[in-house]
């Protein structure tokens, strides 16, 4: 990606005419076409979502916040705030 260059005209050999190398083949273009690092659409594996055929069960009301404390802004949602600890989690175990 990203070069001028004209593509090597030399390629792996596939594997024999097996189960397997029909396997390998069809891998092979999966990863050519799903490559997901290219930034491009990609179609919808589960199809169309109808959101208006969704039950509401519960309904959650958010609310937001602001306060200085210590000179320091902190935000909260529905009174619940977060501040990282200096002891990172995993030293902490």
């Amino acid at each position: 990606a990203g070069s001028n260059a004209a593509a090597s005209a030399v390629l792996p050999a596939p594997p024999p005419e097996t189960k397997i190398g029909i396997s390998w083949s069809i891998n092979q273009f999966r990863s050519f076409r799903w490559n997901l690092t290219a930034s491009a659409a990609r179609p919808n594996p589960q199809g169309s979502y109808h959101y208006g055929k969704i039950n509401i069960t519960r309904t959650f009301k958010l609310s937001n916040s602001r306060v200085l404390v210590n000179g320091k802004l902190r935000y909260a949602v529905n009174g619940v705030s977060h501040v990282d600890s200096p002891t990172p989690l995993k030293l902490a175990e």
